[in-house]
Parts: C-alpha cells; sequence; structure tokens
C-alpha cells in the first residue's frame, strides 16, 4: 500500500491507502492526525478484516509483554501471541506451554549469550538455582504473563492456537 506524507518529518497529517471490504479492492485515502500518535506502520498485502487488524496492533502497542526485551514472542517462526508485522487475520500461533519460564530462559540466554558457550551451561545455570530462587521466580513470572496475554487475545479473537500435530 503506497503511503503518502510522512508523519516522522513532522507533518501534522499523514495520507494513507487502506483496503476496503469493497469486491474491487480500490483503496480509500483516510486522513489522520500524526501527532496523536494514532498511526501504526501498517505492513504490506491486502488486509480484508482491515478495522479487526488496526484494532488488534493497536492493543499490542499497549501491551507491556510487547516491549519485555527478554521474552522472544517470534523465536525460529514459532509465534505465541499476534505478530502486527503480519497482515493475516486472525492469526494461527503455537500454544503457550512453558509453566516454569525454562523455555523462555534458554532462548533468551542464547539470544544474548556469547556463541562460545554450549546451550548445556544455560542447562545447567536453570538446574542449580534453587526453586524458589529470584531467577525462576522472574522466569515464571514472564511464562504466566505470556499465558495470560495469549489466552486474552484468543477471547478477543486476534489468534487461534494451534492444535497438536500441526493444525488448526
Amino acid at each position: 500500500m503506497p503511503r503518502n506524507g510522512n508523519s516522522e518529518l513532522g507533518g501534522l497529517w499523514q495520507n494513507e491507502q487502506h483496503p476496503t471490504a469493497d469486491s474491487n479492492n480500490e483503496g480509500v485515502t483516510i486522513l489522520r492526525p500524526s501527532s496523536l500518535g494514532l498511526l501504526s506502520r501498517i505492513p504490506e498485502g491486502n488486509i480484508t478484516n482491515y478495522l479487526q487488524y488496526r484494532r488488534a496492533a493497536d492493543y499490542c502497542r499497549q501491551r507491556s509483554i510487547y516491549q519485555d526485551q527478554k521474552i522472544d514472542l517470534f523465536s525460529k517462526n514459532k509465534p505465541r501471541l499476534f505478530d502486527t508485522s503480519s497482515v493475516e487475520y486472525p492469526q494461527r500461533v503455537i500454544t503457550a506451554t512453558d509453566r516454569t519460564g525454562y523455555t523462555l530462559f534458554l532462548a533468551y540466554r542464547e539470544k544474548v549469550g556469547r556463541k562460545d558457550i554450549s546451550k548445556y551451561r544455560y542447562v545447567n545455570e536453570w538446574r542449580d538455582a534453587e526453586k524458589g530462587s529470584e531467577l525462576r521466580k522472574e522466569w515464571k513470572a514472564r511464562a504466566d504473563e505470556l499465558v495470560k496475554e495469549q489466552r486474552g487475545q484468543v477471547a478477543r479473537g486476534m489468534i487461534v492456537t494451534k492444535k497438536k500435530m500441526g493444525t488448526c
């Protein structure tokens, strides 16, 4: 979708071309104030459920879990929450099943850790941590937040969780 205007250069208004529900897929021009921060980057593609997509993208921007740099929500083509860079609506995601935070911890350590350190060192770091340690509490809280957010997004109709064996 082409964009006219540039809100990043301080313009007051930005023209956007958006697909409509018409069968001819002609776009309409909508003027919105860019100074209010209502505009988000819309990925290229034909979005048939544009209004629902837009609401979902605005919702995601307000959620703290998307700001947490330690949680990799879209790792290895395994999305767990709504991805605003995808035009699919509703989106298919993998069910968040980590109850202890172990998987999230390992993914984070592998992402930010040194490349010459074995994955098993991080496994041992988790095992050596006591059950009530701060490390385990921190990652358990993140895992619980992820499961809670996923359930909320399923209830809102933003995502559909994949069933076992990769089917929906």
